[in-house]
């Protein structure tokens, strides 16, 4: 029995603080899985086709410092708008609560206390820090990359995930249909769940430079 109120609350603590567990991985070991996940491999895969490869590679050297962005929207070219930061504003309010601050200090609760002219007039100015300043930026360059895919209807009418008014879930129902049909016709349907190890490291970022300004990716956000 306890005998007064001191001595329970020593009990709760006891059982409910937080309390020092061993370490089971170390610093070391975690660098050494995440560089090795986070960066292309030394020796390309087999199946990799290295002559093409090799052919980006010396493209993405060839395209210019100063590019032209030569879309009729001007997607690359033109400043960003108040209207463009409202609707950043939406995301940043999902991020405001638990966000970290970067190197300034500057959290995204604190960016939201700025109106929308006033954050196009600071980002219209180019300057990008390593906080959420960076953040909120690259997401704006992010969004206009997505509209001009968008408008270029680069995206095939499958690709359900990341693209605004869509959701992963209308794979499950083109799926289930799928297989109801294959059910009702007394037909065998095969499926195949693909999952990209390292998809990451695995991109090769020069092809991709070539990949985006041969479609024409070219402009002041490209370069």
């Amino acid at each position: 029995m306890l005998k007064g109120g001191r001595e329970f609350w020593n009990v709760v603590r006891e059982c409910t603080a937080a309390k020092d567990r061993p370490t089971l991985v170390d610093a070391e070991q975690l660098a050494f899985v995440f560089e090795a996940r986070l960066n292309p491999p030394a020796v390309p895969p087999p199946h990799f086709d290295e002559h093409l490869r090799l052919y980006y590679e010396a493209m993405a050297r060839a395209i210019p410092s100063l590019t032209v962005d030569r879309t009729p929207e001007q997607f690359f070219t033109s400043p960003f708008s108040p209207a463009e930061l409202a609707v950043v504003r939406v995301a940043l309010r999902k991020k405001a609560a638990d966000s970290a601050r970067g190197a300034d200090r500057v959290s995204y609760k604190t960016i939201l206390t700025l109106s929308n002219e006033v954050l196009a007039d600071l980002f219209n100015l180019l300057v990008g820090l390593e906080s959420c300043l960076l953040k909120v930026l690259t997401l704006l360059i992010e969004k206009r990359i997505r509209s001009w895919a968008e408008a270029r209807k680069f995206f095939p009418d499958s690709q359900n995930g990341f693209r605004a008014g869509l959701r992963t879930h209308n794979n499950s129902f083109v799926l289930r249909a799928a297989i109801d049909r294959a059910r009702a016709d007394g037909k065998t349907l095969f499926v195949a769940f693909v999952d990209l190890k390292n998809a990451f490291p695995a991109t090769d970022i020069p092809t991709l430079w070539m990949k985006l300004y041969t479609a024409g990716v070219a402009g002041p956000l490209f370069d």
